[in-house]
This record gives C-alpha cells, structure tokens and sequence, in this order.
C-alpha cells in the first residue's frame, strides 16, 4: 500500500508514553506493515534490521510485544489488517469496472413533466369509430421568462444629477404653482451642476425639493416680484427720481425699477438734460 489513513489524535492518546526511539521504532512499523501488506517476521532482531534500527532491538522488541500480536506467520497488527483487505477490495472492484470499460454511469433521476396534468392520453379501449386513433398530447405552458436581462433594474443611486434628466412641461407648471417666482432654468442648471452629499435615485423628487427650498429662501418680498431690484438698480431709480423726477413718475416698472424706452438706466445725466 502507498497510503494508509493516520488518525492523529487517535495515535497520541495511545503513544503518549512512548519514548522517542519507541515512538519512532512505531511508525516505522506501521510503514513497514502497510509497505509489505504481510504479517512481520517473528524475530525482534530481524525486524529491527529491516526497520534500518539495529542498536534499539530492545525497543523494537517492547513496541511489537505492545502494539502487534505474535502468531505462527509472525506479528500482526488487528487495524492494519483491515485497512489492507478494505484497500484490497477498493481496488479489486476498480479491476473490474476497468475490464468492463470504466466505471459504470451514475442513474439519472427521471424528470416529472412540468404538469402531468396537461399531458392527456386515450383509453386503448375506446372504439374506432370515435374516430380518436392516436394519444392526445398538449404542449405544456410556456415557462415564464425569468432571465436577468426580462427584469427591471431599478436605478442606481447617485450624488449628481444624470444627463437624461429634462424639464417638461408639467415640472414647470408644478414650480408655477408650487415655487413662484423661482427661475425654473436656472435653477435647474444648478441643481444639475450640484453634488450631493446622499445618493438619489428619485430625480424628480429631489429636483421638487431643490426648487421648494429656492423658493422658501427668496422671501416673500421676492417670491411677489419675478424681477428683484439690484442695490445698483435702487442707487440708479433713486438718481433719477431725484434729477428726473416727471419721468420716473411717467414710466413706472412693477418692480419698481425705472426702463425708460431708448435710455440705459445708468444714463442719469441725458435723464435731467431731456
């Protein structure tokens, strides 16, 4: 034999008190028995010989009057011997599944019908003239397609804005209503160029918050005024209220800011010589 099982734990209870020579003198035995699959030859000294350990005769002696049992071929070993003839029989049955071609395939497991129930066939007793000659058969229900790519993935979760997200016309009727006097498109451009600290996967509802808090963060001084009056624009109505003041009165804005028709605003000097 080329190998044999070795149960460690099982050989150190039982070899604990052994020796170092001892136990070495042991394992060689176990080879030795395993290697020539016969019993030892019953003198300690020519045991001790083949296990290349002439000088420790007396230990070789000591571990075979433990370990083995002497008989008329010799010393035997109780364990050893059943792991030779089970090895013996492992390989007698390989012999004879090589002479018969290899080993023999495994049985396949017959595979029910998907639902015997739509499978039907006609009694061999009914007659001819019901005119039904052949088995009647019934292609089974078609298995539902359960593949990946028939599965809709929900969307990844993302800290930007993707490229596909657009602006109806029903985003903007909803900010009309729901954040007044809020720029949808500039807005939007900054919602699409911000990074969120979280993942969205919901655009549409963030896009709604980000518009409702631009909203809220206007006041409502400006959420009544789509156009909010610029400290220059106030500086430049006030120049001409004070310089001009007939036409500041004529050409009032509803954001109060003065638009004279073919005079920029910051040309206060042509708004007191006219």
């Amino acid at each position: 034999m080329n190998y044999y099982p070795f149960h460690i734990g099982d050989y150190a209870v039982h070899t604990r008190h052994l020796s170092l020579i001892e136990d070495l003198a042991y394992r060689r035995l176990l080879d030795l028995y395993y290697t020539r699959e016969s019993a030892l030859p019953a003198e300690a000294a020519q045991v001790a010989r083949l296990l290349g350990m002439r000088d420790q005769a007396a230990e070789v002696q000591t571990v075979l009057e433990e370990f083995f049992a002497l008989g008329d071929s010799g010393w035997t070993h109780a364990r050893c011997d059943a792991e030779i003839a089970k090895a013996s029989r492992a390989a007698e049955t390989a012999r004879a599944n090589g002479s018969k071609g290899g080993r023999p395939p495994k049985a396949v497991p017959h595979e029910p019908a998907d639902n015997p129930a739509e499978t039907q066939r006609v009694p061999s007793d009914i007659p001819a003239e019901t005119g039904l000659k052949a088995p009647i058969t019934q292609d089974p229900l078609p298995k539902p397609n359960t593949s990946l790519r028939s599965v809709e993935r929900a969307p990844r979760a993302s800290r930007t804005c993707p490229d596909s997200f657009e602006v109806d016309g029903e985003m903007r009727q909803w900010a009309a209503g729901e954040a007044p006097g809020v720029s949808v498109d500039r807005e939007t451009a900054k919602f699409r160029d911000h990074t969120f600290k979280t993942a969205h996967s919901d655009w549409l509802k963030a896009w709604r918050n980000w518009m409702r808090r631009a909203s809220e963060g206007m006041g409502p001084a400006a959420r009544a005024s789509p156009q909010q009056e610029t400290p220059y624009q106030r500086s430049q109505r006030e120049d001409v209220e004070r310089f001009a003041p007939g036409i500041a009165r004529r050409a009032p804005t509803p954001s109060n800011v003065v638009d004279v028709p073919g005079l920029e605003i910051f040309d206060v000097p042509a708004l007191a010589r006219g």
